[in-house]
């Protein structure tokens, strides 16, 4: 089964932010924290895997070092798992909520820790965050979807050419970086997320990349698909 990875980016100093998603925390009232309105994003990946993460800046430079909170969604059978990382005196800590209907269920806030140390909250953020989405950034609130592998590899590698689709905008492959076409043209495209989600799992629509001369090339297709992989990861809560 393919793997996906949707991410919501959002910064402090953002209305549109704010009035979408508020404290960041599911079920607060706002449009994208309804429990209803995560569970369809799921719904919307067709035979495909799909990661769901929010990530929050404290300005819009969409640097890593002003991330300021991390949320990884997952759907399980007891609801809407949220993993909420935050940084608390530079260091990391993680509070865990299961979303039910319009309910919540507090199971924990804890230190994330390696071994019986404490994370740094920059360490944690190298370890989840790929810094190649900062080619991305432009606008808030700004959804992206990312095969995994992908997501993975440019883990591994600051140097990968990551290549991502956005609700807005197309991509373009400049000097081996691929990055988000920021002329007026490329961002008068728009495609709903529930959409794109779809399409892109079902395989209408492929992440393509078109080059500085505009010409179209098709991203290779990685055979092996992984899941987002991190020591700092909570156990299943269908355990």
């Amino acid at each position: 089964m393919k793997s996906y990875t949707c991410l919501l980016l959002t910064s402090n100093g953002c209305g549109h932010c704010t009035a979408f998603r508020g404290d960041g925390l599911i079920n607060n009232g706002k449009a994208y924290m309804k429990y209803d309105y995560i569970s369809s994003l799921f719904d919307s990946a067709k035979n495909a895997k799909l990661n769901l993460l929010n990530i929050h800046y404290e300005n819009m430079s969409g640097q890593a070092q002003y991330i300021s909170d991390i949320s990884k969604f997952t759907k399980t059978k007891k609801g809407i798992v949220q993993e909420r990382f935050f940084k608390y005196e530079n260091k990391a800590r993680v509070r865990v909520i299961i979303g039910k209907g319009e309910k919540n269920k507090e199971v924990a806030i804890n230190d994330v820790l390696s071994g019986k140390n404490k994370v740094d909250w920059i360490t944690l953020v190298k370890e989840k965050i790929p810094d190649q989405i900062k080619n991305y950034i432009y606008y808030f609130p700004c959804f992206l979807v990312i095969e995994t592998d992908q997501w993975n590899n440019s883990l591994q590698n600051v140097n990968h050419p990551m290549a991502a689709l956005p609700n807005v905008g197309r991509i373009i492959k400049e000097n081996n970086v691929i990055k988000l076409d920021k002329s007026s043209d490329s961002l008068k495209l728009n495609v709903e997320i529930k959409k794109l989600i779809e399409n892109v799992s079902n395989g209408n629509i492929l992440i393509k990349v078109e080059d500085k001369e505009k010409e179209k090339t098709k991203i290779p297709q990685v055979i092996k698909h992984k899941n987002i992989s991190s020591k700092f990861l909570i156990k299943s809560y269908d355990d």
